[in-house]
């Protein structure tokens, strides 16, 4: 079939066929073994001198690149960029006529006219559209158009004259100036489109989240954008968390007989034992006797305590291991509103939250029974506190004892060594006076403070009522809608984990 038909059936360029059959065609010894091949060989054979060409042409291209990468340009005189033969080296090379002379400082204030604008767009202030302004030791065209407008705004040149100092042609700088002004509309169509959801974000998070946050629920909503811009923007609108306040609570009523160990935090000893055994606390013996109970260290604690200089195990591997609770006080319009709340350790979870006016023994009562609820069957999970009056009474032993475990006919109750058996909830206590012993539940109560109570003037009118309504609504929030970053790679919510992990 001849070329030209063949170009008019697959509808290419007539030289297309010829330049197929140059690179492609057999070799002369090989012309007549083809001729008694089928379709499909000569198909096949000639799809490997394909593939054996363009192997070819890309060792021959990394070739060349391997070469040359090692060769370093050589850096170009910025005074190259200027316009001009440059200042006169030698002053006696000075021309004696007046004009020549004038001529001459005419030629260096446009130098310097033209030196200043460069800087001016290589710091950025002259705004060019691409990312690069300078490749290969030049300006880019793009920043050249960009030098000429600051020279015609700046330093009062016309674009023509400015454009000829450049060395570039008015319709090239009219052509930038155009794409840069649609470059620069769309950017600012954009920001735009990105305050309202940046607003919407905050209004959703009820003001908690910081740009780290507000970046990754914009991710979440299919948005590519970088943290840096959200950052300015965030910066534009006012939009930050307020400002954090420091406000005490102690509900210490002294020592008792109640002494259990504290089980979360990390001696020497302990950390270097295989089988995870020792703890220190304010009594020798365990958990209200001799002996302690086995409590493994997290793989995180293992994993980072010697890079992070940890000293507590405030981590789990599973949910229902480990369990901080704690109690906190909020100042209401018509009283004080007294909050008690179990954080599961594996992630972060408020187990149970309740509420009242008073800090007493019903309080924590009455999140005892909200656990039992969701505990599964046969765990039994540490359950960390401060050394406060709530933690220490007999009523608190009582609701985190087994009752049907019978202390006298066990010969290890009676041995006064820590008996599995007797306990529902591990107890593990926080040494006198450090706070940092039950950090974690303080985290808890620090963020929802700063996330809805600090710097909020609306909820210092709220009444106990409704500051009842508004911590539930924020304990909902926290579980299924705030995004945190420590739950894996990137950002989830608490639900969303825990939901994964049943899956």
């Amino acid at each position: 079939m001849p070329l030209l038909e063949i170009a008019a059936e697959f509808g290419v360029s007539e030289t297309v066929p010829i330049v197929w059959v140059r690179r492609y065609f057999p070799d002369k010894d090989e012309q007549d073994h083809v001729a008694s091949l089928g379709f499909d060989a000569v198909y096949e054979a000639t799809m490997k001198r394909v593939s054996k060409d363009r192997k070819a042409k890309r060792a021959t291209e990394q070739q060349r690149i391997d070469t040359n990468r090692d060769q370093p340009r050589p850096p170009r005189p910025v005074d190259s960029w200027l316009p001009g033969p440059g200042p006169v080296k030698d002053i006696d090379a000075l021309p004696d006529d007046v004009a020549a002379l004038k001529q001459l400082l005419v030629q260096q204030r446009e130098r310097d006219a033209v030196k200043d604008a460069i800087i001016e767009v290589l710091m950025g202030g002259g705004d060019t559209p691409g990312k690069d302004d300078v490749r290969d030791g030049v300006l880019t065209t793009a920043a050249k158009a960009a030098v000429v407008g600051a020279l015609t705004e700046v330093h009062g040149f016309s674009i023509a004259r400015a454009c000829a100092l450049i060395g570039i042609a008015t319709s090239t700088f009219y052509y930038h100036r155009g794409k840069h002004a649609v470059t620069v509309q769309d950017r600012a169509r954009r920001r735009d489109e990105l305050k309202v959801l940046i607003l919407q974000a905050v209004e959703q998070s009820r003001r908690s989240y910081g740009y780290r946050r507000i970046h990754a629920w914009l991710q979440a909503m299919g948005h590519t954008v970088s943290e840096k811009i959200v950052r300015n923007l965030m910066a534009e609108l006012g939009c930050r968390p307020p400002a954090k306040q420091s406000t005490k609570y102690s509900s210490y009523t002294g020592e008792t007989d109640h002494t259990p160990q504290n089980l979360l935090l990390i001696t020497p000893t302990r950390n270097s034992n295989s089988n995870g055994n020792g703890a220190e606390g304010d009594a020798e013996g365990g958990v209200d006797g001799g002996g302690m109970p086995q409590v493994a260290l997290s793989q995180y604690f293992t994993e980072h305590a010697a890079a992070q200089g940890l000293t507590h195990d405030f981590h789990a591997d599973a949910p229902w291991e480990k369990i901080g609770t704690d109690v906190t006080e909020i100042h209401c319009a018509d009283g004080k509103l007294f909050l008690s709340a179990a954080i599961d350790f594996y992630d972060g979870m408020p187990i149970a939250v309740t509420m009242s006016t008073s800090p007493d023994h019903d309080l924590v009562a009455e999140m005892i029974a909200r656990i039992d609820e969701c505990k599964p069957e046969g765990v039994t999970p540490i359950i960390h506190s401060d050394r406060g009056g709530l933690y220490r009474s007999p009523r608190w032993v009582s609701m985190i004892t087994h009752h049907a475990h019978d202390n006298l006919a066990c010969s290890v109750c009676q041995q006064e060594l820590f008996c599995p058996s007797r306990w529902r909830y591990i107890p593990s206590l926080s040494r006198k006076g450090n706070s940092g012993d039950n950090a974690r539940v303080e985290g808890f109560f620090g963020t929802m403070k700063q996330e809805i109570l600090h710097g909020r003037p609306e909820v210092k009118t709220m009444t106990v009522a409704q500051m009842r309504d508004y911590i539930d609504s924020y304990i909902d929030f926290y579980i299924n809608t705030r995004l945190k970053s420590t739950l894996g790679e990137g950002y989830t919510t608490i639900a969303e984990h825990r939901k994964a992990l049943s899956a």
